[in-house]
């Protein structure tokens, strides 16, 4: 038989447990999901995903209105430590962020349907492709002029890779030094023009080094 006092201590120890359990930090991203998403895709877009961190991806206008891509951290829903994933300020500037693949596959995609080439140049590619890009004597209008000729491919290679990453049909391949493979299934990919992304983690960032 438990005694009375260590009873009562084991009850609040797991209600305890309980509260702080309630009250642990998550993380949900809400995204605008571009139109062309529905015609590339080749079933039903969920409305909801979780990814592998336990992350929700909710797409819709988040509470209180507002329809940017932004993610949030909060034990209580109140929105505290909001961060915008695609940050477009009055004077018509784009900031672009992310730390996870799926924020880069995210923004490509965007990019590349708005034909933002600009952004993917500057913000999105990682120094040393961006270096040796140019090394090679070529530069950022070439980039725009490659993106353009591959556009429709990558649209619907990085849509696939995208939302297979929660079927299955997706690798995420850790190779070291921040560099990181995402990588389509065979199947998944049949054909496809591409079916690999390599990115590199710079600094708090995760940019993308080529797509094969």
């Amino acid at each position: 038989m438990i005694p009375p006092a260590r009873g009562f201590l084991l009850l609040f120890l797991a209600a305890l447990f309980l509260v702080l359990a309630a009250c642990e930090p998550y993380r949900v991203e809400y995204h605008r999901r571009p139109a062309f998403m529905h015609q590339v895709a080749e079933n039903d877009l969920p409305d909801e995903l979780v990814m592998r961190d336990g992350t929700r991806i909710v797409y819709g206008s988040p509470p209180g209105g507002r329809s940017r891509a932004r993610s949030e951290r909060t034990s209580d829903g109140d929105g505290e430590g909001a961060m915008e994933l695609r940050e477009e300020r009055t004077d018509g500037e784009v900031t672009l962020r992310g730390f996870m693949p799926e924020h880069l596959l995210v923004h490509l995609i965007t990019c590349l349907n708005n034909r933002e080439y600009d952004l993917i140049y500057e913000q999105l590619l990682s120094d040393p492709t961006r270096r040796e890009w140019e090394r090679e004597g070529r530069d950022k209008d070439d980039f725009a002029n490659y993106l353009e000729r591959n556009r429709r491919e990558l649209v619907r290679f990085l849509t696939r890779i995208y939302m297979g990453i929660n079927h299955h049909d997706t690798q995420i391949e850790h190779l070291g030094e921040g560099v990181t493979d995402v990588v389509l299934g065979r199947r998944a990919a049949e054909g496809l023009k591409f079916r690999r992304v390599r990115m590199l983690s710079e600094g708090y960032s995760i940019k993308l080094v080529m797509i094969r």
